[in-house]
């Protein structure tokens, strides 16, 4: 089992309202492109592989609706100082509700925007080996920078545009206890950097995570003096 503690940070007041930057200001669909690359070990070459999604938003005054290209959709309600989140994912054509959470709506420079705190345990037996694997993980985000204009992989924006940063630290740790290894313990840490930039009256223009994954490190150590070898980018095509 685990437990999820979400902690969004409302504030009454602040110079950035997300409505105006997470948001377009009309239905419409946002094309992107996408770059990703999955190396697992430090020195693995892996090939980067290009391709293309679209988010289908409907904006109905301070209702809107997000819909990915699988069919999962999310609803958003802004509200005077939060906007309402409600998740719902599509398999096999049936529609499920997988997640209700808010964010706040106003924010300053440096604000954190929300934290979630994640931990559990989960015991597996084969065999008479037992595997016990327990979690800790924290995710946040939080407004760090407004720019002019933003560069990446030859795609240029200009306008009002904010930086969002989202930190995914942590770790996990597994025990496996066999009669004839006895016991042995692995641990994991986390340690992995998003970065989302939104444009005034645009929406999301582009997010790019960058990590390091070595074979002690799957999930991402984002340390000094690790090489990268591991991206997941996407950039709107205007």
């Amino acid at each position: 089992g685990g437990t999820v503690i979400e902690t969004p940070f409302i504030n009454s007041a602040g110079s950035i309202d997300l409505k105006d930057y997470v948001f377009p200001p009309q239905s419409e669909v946002l094309n992107y492109r996408t770059f990703n690359l999955s190396g697992f070990f430090s020195d693995e070459t892996e090939t980067e592989t290009e391709g293309s999604e679209s988010d289908t938003i409907t904006v109905d005054g301070n209702s809107v609706s997000l819909t990915d290209d699988d069919g999962n959709r999310t609803d958003f309600s802004i509200q005077s100082d939060r906007i309402e989140i409600t998740n719902y994912e599509t398999e096999d054509d049936v529609e499920q509700l997988t997640r209700d959470g808010a964010i706040g709506r106003l924010y300053n420079i440096g604000d954190r925007m929300y934290e979630t705190q994640m931990s559990g345990e989960n015991t597996y037996e084969f065999n008479g080996t037992s595997t016990t694997v327990t979690s800790d993980i924290d995710y946040s985000c939080s407004v760090v920078e407004k720019l002019n204009s933003f560069s990446q992989k030859g795609f240029s924006y200009s306008g009002e545009i904010i930086r969002v940063k989202c930190d995914l630290e942590g770790s996990i740790s597994s025990t496996t206890v066999s009669p004839s290894s006895g016991s042995q313990t692995m641990n994991t840490p986390i340690n992995t950097t998003q970065y989302i930039y939104f444009e005034k009256g645009v929406g999301e223009i582009a997010s790019t995570s960058e990590n390091c994954v070595t074979s002690a490190t799957p999930l991402g150590n984002n340390t000094a003096g690790c090489t990268v070898n591991q991206h997941d980018n996407r950039f709107l095509v205007e």
